[in-house]
C-alpha cells in the first residue's frame, strides 16, 4: 500500500504472499515479522531487519547466512524425508525468514557484511536437521556436530534463544539437543 499510494520508489521484497517463503521479513516496531501477514497501523515503524546488511529501504542482503554453511555442512544424499520423525518434520517448518537472528547475541558478534564466524539459531537448525536425517551417516553427523562446535554451540546461551517466525521452539528442538550431543561425545540417538 505504501508503494502504491505514497512511496513509488520504495524497495521491498516479497515472494509467496502466504507466509511460506520468508523473504518479506521486516521489522515492525523493532520486532521481526512476515510483512505479508502482518497488520500495521498508523504510527507503526517499518524497517529492514537490523541483523542483516541493508541494500535499500526494506531489502536486506540474505545470502551470507546460508553461505556460512556452504561447503562445510555435509550434503546428505539418499532417502531422507524423515519418515515418522516428528522432530525433523517440525524443523522442516523453517522458511528462512531469519526472525531468529533478531536479538541473537552470537549472531550479533558477526561482522555485518560477513563472513559469519559465529553460529545463530538458523545455522544450528540446519545442523540439527542433518543430524536427524535418517539418510545421514555417522560420519555426516560427526562432521555436522564438529561444525556446530566450531560455530560456538557449546557456549550458546540456551536460556536466551530468540524466537522463531514459524513457531519452532529453537531452544528445545535445536540448541539444547546439539549441546547435549556434544556433552555425550557426539553420540546421539536418532
Amino acid at each position: 500500500q505504501a508503494q502504491e499510494r505514497a512511496l513509488p520508489d520504495l524497495a521491498y521484497r516479497y515472494g509467496c504472499r502466504n507466509a511460506m517463503c520468508g523473504v518479506c521479513t521486516i521489522e515492525i516496531n523493532g520486532k521481526p515479522r512476515l510483512a505479508c501477514r502482518a497488520r500495521v497501523k498508523d504510527g507503526d515503524r517499518l524497517a529492514a531487519l537490523r541483523t542483516l546488511p541493508p541494500i535499500k529501504d526494506l531489502v536486506v542482503r540474505r545470502d551470507g547466512v546460508n553461505r556460512q554453511l556452504a561447503g562445510r555442512l555435509p550434503v546428505v544424499r539418499g532417502q531422507g524425508g524423515g519418515g515418522d520423525n516428528a522432530a525433523l518434520h517440525s524443523l522442516n517448518r523453517c522458511i528462512e525468514c531469519y526472525a531468529c537472528l533478531s536479538d541473537c547475541p552470537s549472531h550479533a558478534r558477526n561482522a555485518p557484511q560477513g563472513p559469519y564466524r559465529h553460529g545463530n539459531p538458523y545455522s544450528f537448525l540446519r545442523i540439527r536437521k542433518l543430524m536427524l536425517d535418517p539418510a545421514a551417516t555417522a560420519e555426516d553427523r560427526a562432521r555436522a556436530l564438529a561444525l556446530a562446535r566450531e560455530l560456538g554451540i557449546a557456549d550458546y546461551d540456551a536460556a536466551n534463544v530468540p524466537g522463531c517466525g514459524m513457531g519452532i521452539h529453537l531452544r528445545n528442538e535445536v540448541i539444547e539437543p546439539l549441546q547435549e550431543a556434544l556433552r555425550q561425545g557426539g553420540v546421539e540417538r536418532v
